[in-house]
């Protein structure tokens, strides 16, 4: 575990070169809330777009400097290196979603608006894990033909969140008072429910994921 650890702080040591842009996508999603009246439809989505992005960005830094075979000449097993690869996902993910969080609530104080924290803290962790989801889907296709083959493809998500902010309030009001509108009241009502619900999601397809990688890893020749 401490290897994979290890691993883990090496690729979000990679992310400092990215990094400087995300104060500037979190700020233009709290400016995109206030002015659109969105409640917290553009931080929480703009979080998600970063989940995706910071996930993805350790694999093309990889490929282009051919960081692997200074991985694999140090004394970590191939098992190691894919597990501080989720391990960073995951840690990306978690702060996002309270970052998400953080600046929903933000965005209400600047625009008046009533803050639900129940609500709210849910739709980040749901939003943000369907991030981690989809690079839960994303990083065994990287592992089996490369990010630069694989980018256009796995990014098709990515393009479609994009393509469905403007029509996020439109789907909210007619969802309101259906399914999505009644699981939402329950969830909220039921938080530690949430909880176990999204963490159980996330640990079987996480594992399901991670054995899908490790096996095309440890048979890719990288020499």
């Amino acid at each position: 575990m401490s290897d994979a650890l290890k691993a883990a702080v090496l690729d979000l040591k990679m992310l400092r070169p990215y990094l400087k842009m995300v104060p500037v996508m979190l700020v233009l999603g709290i400016v995109m809330d206030i002015s659109m009246k969105s409640g917290l439809s553009f931080v929480v989505l703009y979080a998600a777009t970063l989940i995706m992005t910071l996930s993805a960005y350790p694999f093309g830094a990889e490929e282009k400097n051919r960081l692997h075979l200074l991985r694999l000449s140090l004394p970590v097993t191939r098992r190691a290196i894919v597990a501080g690869r989720y391990l960073q996902a995951a840690s990306v993910s978690l702060v996002f979603s309270g970052i998400a969080f953080v600046l929903s609530f933000i965005a209400s104080l600047i625009a008046g608006r009533a803050f639900a924290p129940a609500e709210t803290a849910l739709t980040a962790l749901g939003v943000c894990a369907f991030a981690l989801t989809v690079v839960m889907f994303q990083y065994p296709i990287y592992y089996r033909i490369g990010f630069m083959k694989a980018r256009y493809l796995v990014n098709v998500p990515l393009f479609l969140i994009i393509l469905l902010v403007p029509q996020l309030k439109a789907l909210q009001s007619s969802a309101r008072g259906g399914a999505p509108s009644r699981l939402i009241a329950f969830l909220s009502a039921h938080p530690m429910s949430a909880v176990l619900i999204l963490l159980a999601s996330a640990a079987l397809l996480g594992l399901l994921s991670f054995l899908l990688s490790y096996h095309f890893f440890k048979k890719k020749d990288l020499s």
